[in-house]
């Protein structure tokens, strides 16, 4: 049985997707008491990220989808994961060594609750990127304003959680042309105002690569998208 599936979505990330795929690896080896597997996402990839993934040094099952839509691509991995929970990792990022031990910890401990875990600190980094750092609110311990969640996205979409709880909150599709976009925003938004608890267990990170251009946030935030409020369930 599989305890943990890593769903490393990847588009056209290049090389850049084997540091991101080894962060994986190395986070799965640290939990060794987790049955992890690493699922990467591949939606609409290049040649070169083909050459990447087989490259890596790192077992990985991939999956290929033609959405152009990492929101539908985030969807496509829970499905075909088969671990009880759900890790996602952008494809060129880095995660945490400790992230999956930890955040399967923090879950299990809050039995019979519907609980999204965040790495507490979150990096960003790049080249010609003056590095950024700030922390993930806690809903326990830090009692974030959850009426200011309707203006601004309070986590990012690197979460952990069981699968049963992304499918039956899926992740809306962007519809860039319609001004909406910021599927992580959504999908927190829903998932807050239906009671589901977030987290951000202490001594957690996670490390981003801001790109110069080119990346889905930056042409999100240059179209001034918003996202999608009207974000479907499932029971």
């Amino acid at each position: 049985m599989t305890d943990v599936s890593v769903v490393v979505n990847l588009h056209r990330e290049g090389r850049l997707a084997t540091p991101a795929l080894r962060s994986a690896a190395r986070a799965a080896a640290a939990a060794p008491d987790l049955a992890c597997e690493i699922l990467a996402v591949l939606d609409r990839g290049d040649a070169a990220t083909e050459r990447a993934l087989a490259a890596c040094g790192v077992a990985v099952r991939v999956e290929a989808c033609d959405f152009g839509d990492p929101a539908l691509g985030r969807n496509f991995g829970v499905q075909r994961a088969r671990g009880r929970f759900v890790a996602f990792l952008d494809g060129d990022d880095l995660m945490g060594e400790n992230w999956l031990g930890v955040a399967a910890a923090a879950i299990q401990a809050r039995e019979g609750r519907d609980v999204i875990a965040h790495p507490r600190l979150n990096y960003v980094f790049g080249r010609n990127t003056e590095p950024v750092a700030w922390v993930h609110p806690d809903m326990e311990t830090d009692a974030p304003d959850l009426t200011l969640l309707a203006a601004a996205n309070f986590w990012t979409s690197a979460s952990f959680a069981r699968a049963d709880l992304y499918r039956r909150f899926p992740f809306p599709a962007n519809a860039l042309e319609a001004g909406l976009g910021h599927e992580d925003w959504a999908f927190n938004l829903a998932t807050a105002r239906a009671g589901v608890l977030h987290i951000a267990p202490e001594g957690t990170a996670h490390f981003i690569r801001r790109k110069e251009r080119g990346g889905r946030l930056a042409q999100s935030e240059a179209a001034r998208l918003l996202p999608n409020f009207a974000i479907p369930t499932r029971d």
